[in-house]
Protein backbone atom coordinates (compact mmCIF):
# COMPACT_ATOMS: atom_id res chain seq x y z
CA UNK A 1 0.00 0.00 0.00
CA UNK A 2 2.69 2.40 0.85
CA UNK A 3 4.32 2.06 -2.53
CA UNK A 4 1.43 2.40 -4.42
CA UNK A 5 0.37 5.58 -2.81
CA UNK A 6 4.00 6.72 -3.10
CA UNK A 7 3.52 6.37 -6.98
CA UNK A 8 0.36 8.03 -7.07
CA UNK A 9 1.91 11.28 -5.64
CA UNK A 10 4.78 11.06 -8.10
CA UNK A 11 1.98 10.84 -10.71
CA UNK A 12 0.09 14.04 -9.49
CA UNK A 13 2.86 16.25 -9.03
CA UNK A 14 4.06 15.35 -12.69
CA UNK A 15 0.70 16.49 -13.57
CA UNK A 16 0.49 19.13 -12.00
CA UNK A 17 3.78 20.24 -13.30
CA UNK A 18 2.64 20.02 -17.28
CA UNK A 19 -0.26 22.10 -15.89
CA UNK A 20 2.03 25.00 -14.62
CA UNK A 21 3.89 25.17 -17.83
CA UNK A 22 1.07 25.97 -19.70
CA UNK A 23 -0.92 28.36 -17.97
CA UNK A 24 2.05 30.59 -16.42
CA UNK A 25 3.27 33.56 -18.56
CA UNK A 26 6.76 33.51 -20.07
CA UNK A 27 9.19 35.88 -17.97
CA UNK A 28 8.72 39.44 -19.91
CA UNK A 29 5.23 39.14 -21.21
CA UNK A 30 1.74 40.22 -20.29
CA UNK A 31 -0.73 38.12 -19.25
CA UNK A 32 -2.82 39.11 -22.46
CA UNK A 33 -0.37 38.87 -25.23
CA UNK A 34 -1.74 35.29 -26.37
CA UNK A 35 -5.14 37.31 -26.56
CA UNK A 36 -6.57 38.67 -29.75
CA UNK A 37 -7.06 42.20 -29.45
CA UNK A 38 -9.91 43.93 -31.35
CA UNK A 39 -8.99 47.50 -32.05
CA UNK A 40 -12.60 49.63 -32.04
CA UNK A 41 -12.77 52.41 -35.07
CA UNK A 42 -12.96 56.01 -33.50
CA UNK A 43 -16.68 57.66 -34.25
CA UNK A 44 -15.35 59.69 -36.60
CA UNK A 45 -16.69 63.77 -35.98
CA UNK A 46 -18.82 65.22 -38.44
CA UNK A 47 -17.08 68.14 -39.91
CA UNK A 48 -18.72 71.46 -39.52
CA UNK A 49 -19.82 71.20 -43.93
CA UNK A 50 -21.53 68.09 -42.60
CA UNK A 51 -23.59 69.65 -40.15
CA UNK A 52 -24.33 73.50 -41.18
CA UNK A 53 -26.90 73.90 -43.31
CA UNK A 54 -26.21 73.74 -46.61
CA UNK A 55 -25.92 76.95 -48.87
CA UNK A 56 -28.79 77.83 -51.03
CA UNK A 57 -28.03 77.16 -54.79
CA UNK A 58 -28.90 81.12 -55.83
CA UNK A 59 -32.24 81.72 -57.54
CA UNK A 60 -32.25 82.70 -60.98
CA UNK A 61 -34.42 85.69 -60.03
CA UNK A 62 -32.60 88.54 -60.03
CA UNK A 63 -32.07 91.21 -57.07
CA UNK A 64 -34.59 93.73 -57.07
CA UNK A 65 -32.71 97.81 -57.30
CA UNK A 66 -33.61 99.67 -55.20
CA UNK A 67 -35.84 102.80 -56.63
CA UNK A 68 -33.86 105.70 -56.34
CA UNK A 69 -34.65 108.43 -54.02
CA UNK A 70 -37.12 111.40 -55.64
CA UNK A 71 -35.28 114.75 -55.60
CA UNK A 72 -36.69 117.96 -55.02
CA UNK A 73 -35.22 120.81 -56.90
CA UNK A 74 -34.98 124.04 -54.88
CA UNK A 75 -34.06 125.79 -58.20
CA UNK A 76 -37.24 125.39 -59.66
CA UNK A 77 -38.38 127.94 -56.88
CA UNK A 78 -35.42 130.25 -57.43
CA UNK A 79 -34.11 129.23 -53.49
CA UNK A 80 -31.77 128.03 -51.75
CA UNK A 81 -31.74 124.73 -50.24
CA UNK A 82 -31.42 126.23 -46.72
CA UNK A 83 -33.84 129.43 -47.31
CA UNK A 84 -36.69 126.38 -48.55
CA UNK A 85 -36.33 124.08 -45.22
CA UNK A 86 -36.39 127.40 -42.85
CA UNK A 87 -39.33 127.75 -44.15
CA UNK A 88 -40.95 124.52 -43.80
CA UNK A 89 -39.59 124.31 -40.37
CA UNK A 90 -41.52 127.35 -39.39
CA UNK A 91 -44.89 126.61 -41.02
CA UNK A 92 -44.75 122.67 -40.85
CA UNK A 93 -43.89 122.18 -37.45
CA UNK A 94 -45.94 124.22 -35.34
CA UNK A 95 -49.29 125.75 -35.54
CA UNK A 96 -50.85 129.31 -35.46
CA UNK A 97 -53.10 127.98 -32.55
CA UNK A 98 -52.13 125.51 -30.43
CA UNK A 99 -54.44 125.56 -27.51
CA UNK A 100 -51.29 125.76 -25.02
CA UNK A 101 -50.29 122.21 -26.55
CA UNK A 102 -46.52 121.96 -27.86
CA UNK A 103 -46.20 121.23 -31.65
CA UNK A 104 -42.92 120.61 -32.54
CA UNK A 105 -42.82 117.79 -35.17
CA UNK A 106 -44.05 116.87 -38.97
CA UNK A 107 -47.96 115.90 -39.20
CA UNK A 108 -49.39 114.63 -42.29
CA UNK A 109 -52.33 112.48 -43.54
CA UNK A 110 -50.93 108.66 -44.41
CA UNK A 111 -54.47 107.86 -45.74
CA UNK A 112 -56.94 109.02 -48.55
CA UNK A 113 -58.77 112.59 -47.03
CA UNK A 114 -62.70 112.39 -47.70
CA UNK A 115 -63.91 115.34 -47.74
CA UNK A 116 -67.74 116.76 -47.75
CA UNK A 117 -69.30 120.23 -47.54
CA UNK A 118 -71.92 121.29 -45.80
CA UNK A 119 -73.50 125.01 -44.65
CA UNK A 120 -74.20 127.05 -47.81
CA UNK A 121 -71.28 127.44 -50.58
CA UNK A 122 -72.00 128.88 -54.10
CA UNK A 123 -70.79 127.62 -57.45
CA UNK A 124 -67.19 129.53 -57.69
CA UNK A 125 -66.62 128.05 -53.91
CA UNK A 126 -67.12 125.07 -55.24
CA UNK A 127 -65.28 125.30 -58.45
CA UNK A 128 -62.51 126.62 -56.97
CA UNK A 129 -62.38 123.30 -54.29
CA UNK A 130 -62.36 121.17 -57.30
CA UNK A 131 -59.79 122.91 -58.81
CA UNK A 132 -57.71 122.71 -55.76
CA UNK A 133 -58.42 119.24 -54.81
CA UNK A 134 -57.25 118.02 -58.18
CA UNK A 135 -54.02 119.67 -58.58
CA UNK A 136 -53.55 118.16 -54.91
CA UNK A 137 -54.27 114.84 -56.20
CA UNK A 138 -51.12 115.52 -58.41
CA UNK A 139 -48.34 116.01 -55.83
CA UNK A 140 -46.78 112.85 -55.67
CA UNK A 141 -46.81 110.97 -52.21
CA UNK A 142 -49.93 112.64 -51.09
CA UNK A 143 -52.62 109.74 -50.55
CA UNK A 144 -55.68 111.88 -52.21
CA UNK A 145 -58.18 113.61 -51.55
CA UNK A 146 -61.78 112.61 -52.52
CA UNK A 147 -65.28 113.80 -52.13
CA UNK A 148 -67.02 111.15 -49.54
CA UNK A 149 -70.09 109.15 -50.29
CA UNK A 150 -73.30 111.60 -49.07
CA UNK A 151 -74.40 108.05 -47.99
CA UNK A 152 -72.40 107.30 -45.11
CA UNK A 153 -70.54 108.78 -42.43
CA UNK A 154 -66.98 108.17 -44.21
CA UNK A 155 -65.92 111.77 -44.09
CA UNK A 156 -62.54 112.79 -42.16
CA UNK A 157 -62.56 116.56 -43.64
CA UNK A 158 -65.05 118.79 -43.19
CA UNK A 159 -65.65 121.92 -45.07
CA UNK A 160 -68.36 124.49 -43.59
CA UNK A 161 -69.29 127.71 -45.28
CA UNK A 162 -71.19 129.54 -42.83
CA UNK A 163 -73.19 133.35 -42.55
CA UNK A 164 -71.29 135.49 -40.13
CA UNK A 165 -73.38 134.77 -36.81
CA UNK A 166 -73.01 131.07 -37.40
CA UNK A 167 -69.05 131.36 -38.44
CA UNK A 168 -68.24 133.68 -34.99
CA UNK A 169 -69.52 130.57 -33.30
CA UNK A 170 -68.01 127.64 -35.24
CA UNK A 171 -64.66 130.02 -34.95
CA UNK A 172 -64.95 130.15 -31.32
CA UNK A 173 -65.39 126.97 -30.77
CA UNK A 174 -62.84 125.92 -32.62
CA UNK A 175 -59.74 127.61 -32.15
CA UNK A 176 -61.37 130.77 -29.58
CA UNK A 177 -61.18 133.29 -31.90
CA UNK A 178 -64.12 134.78 -33.57
CA UNK A 179 -62.58 137.55 -35.49
CA UNK A 180 -61.39 135.38 -37.96
CA UNK A 181 -62.79 135.19 -41.63
CA UNK A 182 -61.81 131.25 -41.95
CA UNK A 183 -60.28 128.63 -39.45
CA UNK A 184 -58.82 125.04 -39.73
CA UNK A 185 -58.51 122.34 -36.96
CA UNK A 186 -57.20 119.29 -37.54
CA UNK A 187 -56.66 115.77 -35.09
CA UNK A 188 -53.98 113.58 -34.97
CA UNK A 189 -51.82 110.90 -33.40
CA UNK A 190 -47.84 110.66 -33.61
CA UNK A 191 -48.21 112.92 -36.74
CA UNK A 192 -50.85 110.85 -38.32
CA UNK A 193 -53.48 113.46 -39.08
CA UNK A 194 -56.73 111.35 -38.69
CA UNK A 195 -59.23 114.62 -39.04
CA UNK A 196 -60.17 117.85 -39.68
CA UNK A 197 -62.58 120.45 -40.16
CA UNK A 198 -62.27 124.03 -41.79
CA UNK A 199 -64.66 127.04 -41.56
CA UNK A 200 -65.19 129.81 -44.04
CA UNK A 201 -67.21 132.59 -43.41
CA UNK A 202 -69.97 133.27 -46.40
CA UNK A 203 -69.67 137.15 -46.08
CA UNK A 204 -66.37 138.21 -47.42
CA UNK A 205 -65.12 139.52 -51.08
CA UNK A 206 -64.81 136.92 -54.25
CA UNK A 207 -61.07 137.46 -53.83
CA UNK A 208 -60.89 137.17 -49.68
CA UNK A 209 -62.58 134.48 -49.55
CA UNK A 210 -60.49 132.49 -52.12
CA UNK A 211 -57.61 133.12 -50.49
CA UNK A 212 -58.91 131.79 -47.23
CA UNK A 213 -60.33 128.63 -49.03
CA UNK A 214 -56.87 128.40 -50.40
CA UNK A 215 -55.43 128.62 -47.42
CA UNK A 216 -57.71 127.02 -44.63
CA UNK A 217 -58.09 123.62 -46.50
CA UNK A 218 -53.89 123.44 -47.44
CA UNK A 219 -52.92 124.63 -43.42
CA UNK A 220 -55.14 120.92 -42.88
CA UNK A 221 -52.89 118.85 -44.92
CA UNK A 222 -50.09 119.70 -42.41
CA UNK A 223 -48.30 123.26 -43.25
CA UNK A 224 -50.71 125.36 -39.90
CA UNK A 225 -48.03 128.31 -39.01
CA UNK A 226 -48.12 131.47 -40.54
CA UNK A 227 -44.88 133.51 -40.83
CA UNK A 228 -43.66 137.22 -42.24
CA UNK A 229 -41.43 135.54 -44.67
CA UNK A 230 -43.05 135.65 -48.55
CA UNK A 231 -45.53 137.89 -48.96
CA UNK A 232 -47.26 136.22 -51.51
CA UNK A 233 -47.41 133.32 -49.68
CA UNK A 234 -50.50 131.75 -48.70
CA UNK A 235 -49.13 131.53 -45.33
CA UNK A 236 -48.21 135.14 -44.86
CA UNK A 237 -48.98 136.61 -41.46
CA UNK A 238 -50.10 139.89 -42.88
CA UNK A 239 -53.05 140.98 -44.90
CA UNK A 240 -52.77 139.82 -48.57
CA UNK A 241 -55.16 137.93 -50.99
CA UNK A 242 -53.71 135.49 -53.03
CA UNK A 243 -55.23 133.20 -55.92
CA UNK A 244 -53.57 130.11 -55.88
CA UNK A 245 -50.72 129.06 -54.39
CA UNK A 246 -47.12 130.00 -55.51
CA UNK A 247 -44.21 127.83 -56.13
CA UNK A 248 -42.68 127.86 -52.71
CA UNK A 249 -45.99 126.96 -51.45
CA UNK A 250 -46.71 123.93 -53.48
CA UNK A 251 -42.83 123.39 -52.99
CA UNK A 252 -43.69 122.48 -49.13
CA UNK A 253 -46.29 120.86 -49.82
CA UNK A 254 -44.18 118.15 -52.13
CA UNK A 255 -41.50 118.12 -49.44
CA UNK A 256 -44.06 117.17 -46.53
CA UNK A 257 -45.50 114.62 -48.45
CA UNK A 258 -42.11 113.23 -49.82
CA UNK A 259 -42.04 109.69 -48.59
CA UNK A 260 -38.92 110.12 -46.84
CA UNK A 261 -40.32 112.74 -44.49
CA UNK A 262 -42.34 111.18 -41.88
CA UNK A 263 -45.14 111.82 -39.49
CA UNK A 264 -43.91 112.49 -35.99
CA UNK A 265 -40.45 113.57 -37.57
CA UNK A 266 -39.22 116.86 -35.24
CA UNK A 267 -36.50 119.77 -37.06
CA UNK A 268 -32.89 117.81 -36.68
CA UNK A 269 -34.21 115.09 -38.65
CA UNK A 270 -36.29 117.10 -41.06
CA UNK A 271 -33.37 118.43 -41.71
CA UNK A 272 -30.98 115.85 -41.79
CA UNK A 273 -33.51 114.20 -44.91
CA UNK A 274 -33.88 117.57 -46.64
CA UNK A 275 -29.96 116.96 -47.57
CA UNK A 276 -30.73 113.68 -48.93
CA UNK A 277 -33.77 114.80 -51.22
CA UNK A 278 -33.22 118.62 -51.78
CA UNK A 279 -30.53 119.48 -54.83
CA UNK A 280 -29.92 122.88 -55.63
Amino acid sequence: MKRKNFLLLLLCAVLLTACAKETLPEAGKSRSAGKKTVTLAPTETPTPEATSTPTPTPSNTPTPTPEPVRMLDAGAVGLKKDDIVDYYCRVGLTSEFTNGNVIDFVRKWPTPILYTINGTPNADDLALIDRLVAALNEIEGFPGMYPADSQSDSANFIMMFLDTEAYKAASLAAIGDEFTDGFSSIWFMGGDITQAEIGVCNDLTRTNKNHVILEEIIQALGLQNDTYDYPDSLFYQGYNEPQWPTELDWFLLRFLYHPEIEPGMKEPLVRMTAELIIKE
